[in-house]
């Protein structure tokens, strides 16, 4: 946002350098809690019901959003059981397998739901959650995690390797600032995406109409 800052190295090889007046540090230092959800006896099969209190899994981070499903719910006594396990309104819920990295900010709507086996919560402390969600989704460091995750089958993360991860951590302003910047100029992109594949499917459809108008006869191809 402002390209005549000084600059210094990070120390990290995916970030290159910073500006001068940011901090970096491991993760756990600006994080209240770094905790994975339910996992062996603390869940069953008989746990879960339709249109229960959600589990929020990997699979239910699309795009930067959660999105529940309604199978993969648990009754009120069990949300009750897993109180640790909540979903509060500015957590980070975060893939700790499978497609590590993804990630999505926790709102309003969503407080109260659970954090799923395999997922983890990243509760921060006087940060922009949406600000730390897309370093999380940055490629050098989705990258870094992968290297580190253990595992032979599946690769898994737990809380002690994602709070030993560096991450550049500037003033909260300029956190917003970022965040805020971001969001109006991915608003932007979104909406021409939107606009562009709207056009490529009348185009798609025109092509179809064509293509039919033709091989029924409705209009002449024939060489003048």
């Amino acid at each position: 946002l402002n390209s005549n800052l000084r600059l210094k190295p990070s120390g990290i090889e995916w970030l290159g350098e910073v500006p001068e007046h940011w901090d970096v540090v491991q993760l756990f230092r600006v994080t209240a809690v770094i905790q994975t959800g339910p996992f062996g006896s603390q869940l069953h099969q008989s746990d879960y019901v339709d249109e229960g209190v959600p589990l929020i899994n990997p699979s239910h981070l699309i795009e930067d959003r959660i999105v529940p499903d309604d199978q993969d719910t648990v009754t009120d006594e069990t949300a009750r059981r897993l109180m640790r396990h909540r979903l509060m309104a500015g957590d980070v819920v975060f893939a700790r397998r499978g497609e590590i990295g993804r990630c999505a900010v926790v709102g309003e709507e969503e407080s109260g739901w659970l954090c799923g086996t395999g997922s983890m919560i990243i509760r921060l402390r006087d940060c922009d959650a949406r600000y730390f969600a897309r370093v999380f989704r940055s490629a050098g460091f989705s990258a870094l995690l992968t290297l580190n995750a253990v595992g032979t089958t599946m690769l898994n993360l737990n809380p002690s390797i994602v709070g030993r991860m560096r991450v550049p951590l500037p003033p909260l302003p300029e956190q917003c600032a970022i965040s805020d910047y971001l969001d109006r100029e991915t608003e932007k992109i979104d909406q021409m995406v939107t606009k562009v594949e709207a056009a490529i499917e009348r185009l798609q459809e025109y092509g179809t109409a064509l293509i039919t108008a033709a091989v029924t006869g409705k209009i002449d191809v024939r060489t003048k």
